[in-house]
């Protein structure tokens, strides 16, 4: 794009969830960096392993889980089975995350998963918990709004206990492809950014041109814009820009861009050549 003007904005962001406390939260959601996990010796051999963990609540809540397990598994919370995932003869049973509902008591409370790799081929378990106090995901490292898989430990029978050995990301390796249809169930991203600004423009001459710029952008480095309350188009990968010249006007304009957080944005007026 030839150097422009850049015009002076007043920006501000909107971060909505993609799962909001209160609603039924979406498999996809949940289940968001989350790993697929294994005992660490002979992670693709077939055999029953054993996942722990333990959730503490400050009061009796309702929690909801998310998991998949290649190929059968067993969910137990308090020593009481509050989900099954069996392996049909066509596969079907770990093809589709299963989402479950159940209660904790105040205190800790003991989850504890019987995982079973019943036919040839890769093994793996991937869960995601959500209670009011927080979110428990299958992973290897921390972030903001989860702990990391080191509260999960995993073990053969007769064996200790040994942290689990992080396979993939739900949504990669053997497993990419679940649910209806085939199609992939990672979700693309946990949050929606909507970005606002305002900004004021003087009436164009012939020939000039505006655009919204930007340096980078989060997500899926996509953009969907909407000038003036009117859809004007978007963008996806590079050139990260867009021409907004038809959509704008003289005077008081506001632009907004979803999903994904921009970096730098900015409004430019491009004269003739």
């Amino acid at each position: 794009m030839p150097n422009g003007e850049v015009i002076a904005v007043t920006a501000k962001e909107k971060v909505t969830p993609m799962s909001v406390k209160g609603e039924e939260p979406t498999r996809d959601a949940l289940l968001t960096y989350a790993q697929w996990i294994w005992h660490p010796v002979k992670p693709q051999a077939q055999g029953k392993v054993t996942f722990r963990t333990k959730i503490t609540s400050s009061s009796a809540a309702e929690a909801n889980m998310v998991f998949a397990c290649d190929n059968a598994a067993f969910v137990r919370v308090n020593g009481r089975e509050v989900a099954r995932q069996e392996t049909g003869s066509d596969n079907s049973g770990w093809r589709t995350p299963t989402a479950v509902k159940f209660s904790l008591k105040a205190g800790v409370n003991d989850i504890e998963v019987l995982a079973d790799n019943v036919l040839p081929g890769a093994a793996g378990f991937v869960a995601a918990i959500q209670w009011p106090g927080g979110v428990l995901r299958t992973s290897p490292g921390a972030t903001a709004d989860h702990a990391s898989s080191s509260d999960w430990t995993v073990e053969r029978a007769g064996e200790a206990p040994v942290q689990p050995f992080a396979i993939c990301r739900y949504g990669g390796g053997v497993w990419k492809k679940l649910g209806q249809s085939g199609r992939v169930t990672a979700s693309p991203f946990a949050e929606s950014i909507a970005t606002e600004l305002a900004f004021t423009l003087s009436a164009l001459k012939p020939g000039e041109r505006v655009y919204l710029a930007c340096d980078d952008v989060g997500g899926e480095k996509s953009a969907a814009v909407t000038v003036n309350g009117a859809f004007a188009g978007g963008f996806i990968g590079k050139p990260y820009r867009l021409d907004i010249t038809k959509s704008v006007k003289a005077g008081a304009n506001t632009l907004e861009t979803k999903p994904f957080r921009l970096k730098n944005p900015r409004i430019v007026v491009v004269k003739a050549d």
